[in-house]
């Protein structure tokens, strides 16, 4: 049997679990899609229907919920809830900087990239600021914005809690 795995991911079309919930039940698991499905294959619509929910689900990868602030568990809950596939898991980690200050920010600059993206979110006092890539992040940065936590998209080894100046979520 193949499955296709969608995969939520910082600065895409699914970034948190609440769109990717919207999306499939919204879109990929509803009755016009099923419609269509059935129109293209000859098959009936509740067999399309189902074939679609066995087909289609999702790859949840831990660093991309930690980037978002969300937790993995409550991620994997909610869709199975829904009906929805884990069809892969990937265990990974972000970076994470539990309390930024100009000194984190320093070292922090050492990991721009410009290959990559590494998309950053920012928890601080006004709620979630997410930031396409790390040195947009660190271009903002304000030390006088109140405590923030950041996490940036960087598949940090998952046995390793501390990185230095740095935290694995």
């Amino acid at each position: 049997r193949v499955r296709l795995a969608l995969e939520p991911e910082p600065a895409c079309m699914l970034e948190t679990t609440g769109e990717t919930l919207d999306f499939f039940n919204g879109e990929l698991f509803s009755d016009t899609s099923a419609a269509r499905f059935a129109e293209l294959t000859g098959a009936g619509e509740a067999d399309s229907a189902r074939f679609l929910r066995n087909s289609l689900g999702v790859c949840l990868d831990t660093c991309h919920a930690a980037v978002m602030f969300e937790e993995p568990l409550d991620m994997a809950i909610s869709l199975s809830r829904a009906g929805i596939n884990i069809v892969k898991l990937q265990l990974t980690a972000a970076l994470a900087v539990e309390r930024m200050s100009p000194a984190a920010l320093r070292g922090l600059r050492a990991f721009e990239d410009p290959v990559y993206l590494h998309q950053t979110t920012v928890s601080g006092p006004d709620g979630l600021t997410h930031y396409l890539d790390l040195p947009q992040a660190c271009a903002e940065y304000r030390a006088d914005a109140g405590p923030a936590s950041w996490r940036s998209h960087f598949h940090v080894p998952v046995f390793l809690e501390e990185l230095g100046d740095f935290h694995s979520t």
